[in-house]
């Protein structure tokens, strides 16, 4: 896995940048683009058409997760772009667009994989945005089988669903599909009683369980076990366990 602070590698050589770092140049660059996302991501679902607009769902729980590091812009390069082969009306349409696909054709459609494209051959009239390694695997592996390769890439995997679905209800509500009184009352008393708050809520959660479980990996290296019997250990604890353990440090 590339190091966190490697330099991004570019398929083809680009004019070096005195202060901007390349990702964050890159990141910039999209503002410029004619396929920019529109200020609200993937399209929701709603009857009324002011809403069927892109939304950039993973900007404020990609900000949380990677814990404010301002000098790491990779995670937001990669949101920002992330969704940009999204045809019309969303999962939908990109459902539709690959059925049709395969029924005319014999081929398919990913939104991940257009995205893709739609930075390396279509931007730039066939130019191309000449995006970072790093970036581009954060963009075609932010869904699918394959895992990213760096963090910042994984960090944007993981917040894209969060956000979505707190989004896409969210929608639902201000469009009368859904009423607050059906959501689950036990998960939204525990997550909160608005995608905002909800978001906050879990993103929280994943730091805060991520810090306790590197406290209890490094507790149990310290005690002389080893790395394969450490991370078995960890591996096989419950959630109430890992919890209770995590407290016991701590105090």
């Amino acid at each position: 896995m590339p190091a966190a602070n490697a330099v991004p590698a570019r398929s083809r050589p680009d004019r070096p940048l005195e202060v901007v770092p390349p990702a964050q140049a890159q990141d910039a660059g999209l503002h410029r683009s004619k396929r920019r996302p529109l200020p609200h991501a993937a399209y929701a679902h709603t009857r009324d058409d002011r809403d069927l607009t892109r939304r950039r769902p993973g900007a404020a729980p990609e900000r949380g997760s990677d814990r404010g590091d301002r000098s790491r812009p990779r995670p937001r390069a990669s949101r920002v772009r992330h969704d940009l082969g999204h045809p019309a009306f969303g999962h939908a349409g990109e459902e539709a667009l690959d059925a049709a696909l395969r029924e005319r054709f014999g081929l398919g459609f990913r939104h991940n994989e257009h995205s893709l494209r739609v930075v390396d051959q279509l931007e730039r009239d066939g130019r191309g945005l000449n995006l970072t390694a790093e970036v581009r695997d954060g963009i075609l592996n932010h869904t699918g089988e394959n895992e990213p390769e760096t963090l910042e890439g994984k960090i944007v995997r993981l917040v894209d669903r969060v956000a979505y679905i707190n989004h896409d209800i969210d929608d639902a509500v201000r469009a009368g599909v859904l009423e607050p009184t059906a959501l689950p009352a036990a998960e939204i008393e525990l997550l909160g009683p608005t995608g905002p708050r909800r978001i906050d809520t879990i993103v929280h959660d994943l730091v805060e369980t991520s810090e306790r479980v590197r406290r209890i990996f490094a507790h149990l290296v310290d005690e002389g076990r080893s790395a394969q019997d450490a991370t078995d250990y960890v591996a096989g604890m419950t959630d109430r366990f890992a919890l209770a353990y995590a407290a016991r440090l701590e105090g």
